[in-house]
């Protein structure tokens, strides 16, 4: 009877796939590979499928070309250039190990969504497109725009705010489910208070100011002072008759007044 004895030593010794492994496992680096953990890499290659950054490990991370939306930013990125992003997979995969720029995207917006959230502060936003009672905003993820708070006032043409850049204050943020509603309405009122305050701050009985004319009716013209209207009566226009502020004044004139009276 032959018995068969196993070499201890060709047990322990290892494939290169498996010692990469381990220099991956166990290497000293600055950054933790764990799933869902962001991370930074400095891009060493780019092919059709994949953006291939240097992340500190022998392996290299690749970021899915499919999470760069626009064709254009994949253009001008050069080797070299430093990308966040969230460890998708701990274990290579293809000899990679696979990463989400999207993912970190996403993470980052949430992060600066619900500082301005809680702090009551305005957001940067591009109006992508219009759906159902209302507009989806780009702000570094979709989000709600509702069509009653677009503007102070319903939109002659809705169709015009579609891609144009605009501020915006919070309405609702749900980080889990990445819900966020917004609106213009809230920020623009804000806006015209601090526009009145200014001004009133500065107005004087039977002191001058200067204004735009806004609009001219039979009995006077509505004057802007920078945020608050202010009526300048047909009788108060000349010392002589006229039937019709028209005679005198047009939209968009800018006058010198005397301020009579004002009520805040």
């Amino acid at each position: 009877m032959t018995d068969t004895k196993t070499n201890p030593q060709k047990e322990d010794q290892l494939s290169p796939e498996d010692y990469e492994r381990l220099l991956d496992q166990y290497h000293l680096g600055d950054q933790e590979m764990t799933a869902g953990a962001i991370i930074k890499g400095r891009v060493v290659k780019k092919t059709p499928d994949y953006i291939l950054l240097d992340i500190g490990f022998k392996t290299e991370g690749a970021v899915p070309a499919s999470d760069f939306a626009d064709p254009k930013e994949i253009e001008e990125i050069k080797i070299g250039s430093v990308i966040q992003a969230v460890v998708e997979k701990t274990r290579p995969q293809d000899g990679y190990f696979l990463l989400s720029k999207r993912k970190a995207d996403i993470l980052r917006a949430l992060d600066h969504l619900e500082k301005a959230y809680h702090s009551n502060n305005w957001v940067t936003g591009k109006v992508i497109s219009r759906v159902k009672n209302g507009y989806t905003v780009d702000v570094g993820l979709e989000a709600f725009l509702p069509e009653a708070h677009a503007d102070l006032r319903p939109i002659k043409e809705p169709n015009s705010l579609i891609g144009q850049s605009l501020k915006f204050k919070i309405m609702k943020f749900n980080r889990q489910d990445e819900e966020v509603v917004l609106s213009r309405k809230l920020l623009l009122q804000d806006e015209r208070e601090k526009r009145k305050r200014r001004v009133f701050s500065h107005l004087i009985k039977g002191e001058k100011t200067k204004g735009t004319i806004k609009s001219l009716t039979n009995f006077g013209a509505f004057i802007d002072l920078g945020g608050v209207e202010g009526l300048l009566h047909i009788s108060d226009m000349s010392w002589g008759k006229i039937n019709h502020p028209s005679e005198l004044f047009q939209v968009g004139q800018e006058v010198e007044v005397v301020v009579l009276d004002f009520n805040e």
